[in-house]
């Protein structure tokens, strides 16, 4: 049983629990860049800390490091289901070593005096993780790095920076892709995201890709979004072409939701005259009619990623670009797909 914080446990007490001496315990938490333990170890110490109910004292700390303990996380709409995993594994890793979470939009980086904006000129965080959007131009984003603030980029990157953590976008899409043509499907569409973003080139490839080894034709595309409204949008386009697809990959399960409308608008049965498969994996997939066949990326562990570079970069001011190929894209198949109909 977790016991609340208990300020009359001391280190020596944690230490005592963990079979290590209280040097060790204080490194640990005061997130020693030279400190090498064992992961057993690691994971010992922590769980005496939260069975004893330790509660260390960070304001002191904070004061020794010139730290305020607090990430930002600055994400296209901190609403939308698709962040979930992507929050967890970001608030798991930050608890890991003592730190708070602040979560914000990032349309609010548009405003000089919004919340976010102040956190930033102020350094009242120690670092942000940022998703750009497609609202989000080089300038806002060139802004908040030129505050010298530690910044990560989360399934974003830019020409010139270096910090940046992102999906396996182009093995999610082509196994989207070729889900679809395991089904027998010739003419697949696909419906991709902000034409200004990085991952809509990178799921568009993938795409591309898995067409191009069936030798099949890349026709039906249209841009799409993060939302609802611009998957329908982008899929009336593609029901206007002759010949229509016979299946559609849509780069955002949001947009894809918007999609089946338009399908259904259109008067035409999903899976029966057309098939929709989307990238990303929430709830809301299931609950749609038919369910949405997804593509499930690893959202958490991006976040956990994500985390660990800004941490090693508020310690060391080491820097990298890195990709998370583990766990693989895993496709989750509902009611949305199905053979092409004779």
């Amino acid at each position: 049983m977790i016991r609340p914080q208990n300020q009359h446990v001391s280190l020596t007490d944690v230490a005592k629990k963990a079979g290590v001496t209280p040097s060790i315990v204080s490194r640990l938490l005061n997130e020693d860049p030279t400190l090498r333990v064992r992961p057993v170890t690691r994971e010992r110490i922590l769980d005496a800390v939260s069975s004893l109910g330790y509660a260390p004292n960070f304001a002191g700390r904070a004061l020794r490091l010139a730290r305020t303990g607090a990430l930002g996380l600055i994400v296209p709409d901190v609403t939308s289901p698709i962040y979930m995993d992507l929050r967890r594994g970001v608030e798991w890793a930050a608890k890991q070593h003592g730190y708070l979470v602040l979560m914000g939009n990032a349309d609010e980086l548009e405003l000089p005096d919004g919340f976010y904006s102040r956190l930033i000129a102020e350094r009242r965080i120690d670092g942000v993780l940022l998703q750009r959007t497609e609202y989000i131009n080089d300038a806002n984003f060139w802004r908040v790095a030129q505050t010298d603030l530690p910044t990560v980029l989360v399934n974003s990157r830019l020409t010139k920076w270096t910090g940046s953590v992102i999906l396996d976008d182009e093995r999610g899409a082509a196994l989207a892709t070729r889900h679809l043509i395991d089904l027998g499907h010739t003419r697949i569409g696909l419906i991709g995201g902000p034409r200004t973003l990085d991952w809509t080139a990178r799921r568009r490839k993938g795409f591309t890709q898995a067409m191009r080894e069936a030798n099949l034709p890349v026709q039906w595309m249209a841009a799409g979004g993060h939302e609802a409204d611009t998957g329908r949008a982008a899929m009336e386009l593609v029901l206007a072409q002759r010949p229509r697809p016979t299946a559609v990959v849509v780069a955002n399960v949001l947009s894809a939701v918007g999609a089946l409308t338009a399908v259904l608008n259109a008067g035409l049965t999903v899976p029966r005259d057309l098939s929709i498969i989307a990238l990303h994996d929430t709830w809301l997939a299931e609950h749609t009619q038919p369910a949405l066949t997804t593509v499930r990326l690893p959202l958490y562990e991006l976040g956990v990623k994500a985390v660990e570079m800004l941490l090693d970069r508020i310690r060391t001011n080491r820097s990298c670009n890195y990709r998370v190929k583990e766990p693989a894209p895993q496709l989750i198949a509902r009611g949305s797909t199905a053979p092409p109909a004779l």
